[in-house]
């Protein structure tokens, strides 16, 4: 389902990637809690346990592609110093 609006298009439902013929292609959902975990391991020495996504949103949606996720972790261990 579309909605335009003074030449944008507004989309409602799944995440969809425009292909730039006026067709839509479902984008899929990867789950980034693996690589978020990672992330906060090499930039601050703490290897965090149950990484959970917990906010998904598009705050400028229809006129970027701007995605924020948050993620909260159960816990947290001292892995090491992180890599100068």
């Amino acid at each position: 389902m579309s909605g335009r609006c003074g030449g944008y298009r507004f989309e409602h439902g799944p995440p969809r990637k425009d292909g730039g013929d006026d067709s839509l292609e479902p984008r899929p959902r990867l789950d980034r809690s693996a690589g978020e975990a990672r992330e906060v391991e090499e930039e601050t020495g703490w290897r965090v346990d149950g990484m959970k996504p917990l906010v998904y949103a598009q705050p400028a949606n229809g006129i970027t592609d701007s995605e924020h996720y948050v993620f909260r972790a159960d816990g947290a261990t001292w892995a090491g110093p992180r890599p100068s």
